[in-house]
């Protein structure tokens, strides 16, 4: 089932051919009456009274991967939509604050950055070996002195030392070739 951040209800929206779907495969969701009924402004300006909500389980798939809401109440509406719409309490309990977001949008700075120009010249001069060699001794030492077995130390420092992949510092550099 499609699902829709939706920031302009405060309430999450289903549409009932969308609980009586789900009513039919799973009997124990119930529809509840509304305590006071809701009056929603739908697109195009008709109004929607709702009179009735349902409490269900909801897995949402995102790029970051599934998120699980469980018992979350949502309004039944008569309209003929095919998503459920999450509303801005859902999305505040999830961290989402859609109007806060855009007002954070708006107070930044534009910058027009070009990330192929730059004022720090390119250097692609290889590492002085030598350093690089002296800095894992040290490295090595470090790590017998924090607890590593001294009879294996030679064997720690031909491992560091088999593949010429260490930098002393990472810049704009070109690709490492392993």
């Amino acid at each position: 089932m499609m699902y829709h951040p939706d920031s302009g209800s405060k309430h999450n929206i289903v549409p009932r051919h969308i609980v009586n779907e789900i009513s039919r495969v799973c009997p124990r969701e119930k529809v509840q009456p509304l305590a006071k009924p809701i009056d929603g402004k739908a697109v195009g300006g008709a109004i929607i009274r709702c009179t009735d909500s349902v409490q269900l389980d909801l897995e949402l798939i995102t790029p970051a991967g599934k998120v699980r809401l469980r018992n979350v109440t949502c309004v039944i509406t008569e309209t003929k939509e095919d998503e459920i719409l999450l509303g801005s309490l859902t999305l505040k309990t999830l961290g989402i604050d859609v109007d806060e977001q855009l007002a954070a949008l708006a107070n930044r700075e534009v910058v027009d950055f070009d990330p192929f120009e730059s004022s720090v010249p390119m250097s692609f001069n290889l590492p002085d070996k030598n350093e690089i060699v002296a800095r894992l001794c040290e490295l090595v030492n470090e790590g017998v002195a924090n607890g590593f077995p001294v009879e294996r130390k030679r064997e720690l420092y031909d491992v560091v030392t088999r593949y010429d992949i260490c930098r002393l510092s990472i810049g704009k550099d070109p690709p490492s070739k392993i």
